[in-house]
């Protein structure tokens, strides 16, 4: 483990508090509302050698008097206790809660600026869905890394553009892979921010696969035809980076031999959102598209 990385910063955090001498075995309660630390929280204690107790974060789930109950049975110890509610909102867990040698309360962004990450006040916001997968990622990483950690960065480092790709022209099931692994949001908001694609729902993978050709299809035939664009509205990507981005998704899509089949297969779906025959064969000038215009 590197020495400076967050994971090393943060069972240092653990080990100050349960390192204490006291009369009684000191121990560390963990507020979680956004359930952001979970996993860190794991990882910390397996190479941190700490004991974690985790209450159960199901709705309607009687975690906090399952882990009352087992606190009660089995005597203090040092330990972590981790609770997915704010400090004010601890339920059948307060009457230990009162006696914890400290409570924490801090959210990742805050920790992460405590360990020395520059987060700029204007990415919070942005920045904030992204920070609990992107952490897992650089979780071990040493200090110097964050020092790259910007909106951009951190939706490309967790969803690349390779993956975007993939999700578009790849088969089937890319959308749960992304779901299982927590990226989706962070996908939906590349495809969107990025590329200019239609936002992707997790149960409609399909559909914003035709979707999203059809809207590479308008915009390839208005950059293009620039003087007669057709008149696709909402589907054709404004000029400038996502245009370029979009436009560089589909001419690998169309001139790989590994991902052909798939564009091909999809075309005949796409084209009937579309009116682009009936464009190309009425256009002022013949677009530069021979399919189109002997169709």
């Amino acid at each position: 483990m590197n020495s400076t990385s967050f994971e090393a910063w943060l069972i240092r955090q653990v080990r100050d508090v349960l390192g204490k001498r006291a009369t009684t075995a000191p121990w560390m309660l963990w507020c979680d509302p956004r359930q952001e630390w979970l996993e860190l929280l794991e990882r910390a204690a397996r190479d941190g050698e700490f004991d974690l107790w985790a209450c159960d974060p199901a709705p309607n789930a009687d975690g906090e008097l399952a882990l009352r109950h087992r606190f009660v049975s089995e005597g203090l110890a040092p330990r972590v206790v981790w609770l997915p509610v704010e400090r004010r909102r601890v339920g059948w867990f307060k009457v230990f809660e009162l006696h914890a040698n400290a409570v924490w309360e801090r959210s990742l962004l805050e920790a992460l600026r405590d360990y020395g990450v520059d987060i700029r006040r204007s990415d919070e916001d942005g920045l904030r869905p992204l920070l609990a997968p992107h952490t897992r990622e650089w979780f071990a990483e040493p200090r110097e890394r964050w020092a790259e950690l910007t909106l951009g960065n951190a939706k490309g480092a967790l969803v690349d553009d390779e993956r975007v790709f993939a999700a578009l022209a790849g088969p089937q099931g890319a959308f749960d892979a992304l779901v299982a692994e927590g990226r989706f949001e962070i996908f939906a908001r590349r495809a969107a921010e990025d590329f200019g694609l239609p936002h992707p729902e997790p149960a409609q993978e399909p559909a914003w696969r035709i979707a999203a050709l059809s809207r590479l299809l308008a915009t390839e035939a208005a950059e293009a035809s620039p003087g007669c664009p057709p008149s696709e509205g909402e589907r054709i990507i404004a000029p400038g980076a996502r245009r370029e981005r979009a436009l560089g998704l589909l001419r690998r899509w169309q001139r790989d031999i590994n991902w052909l089949a798939s564009f091909e297969a999809l075309v005949p779906r796409a084209d009937a959102q579309l009116g682009l025959v009936w464009w190309a064969r009425n256009a002022a000038q013949p677009p530069p598209f021979p399919c189109l215009q002997g169709c």
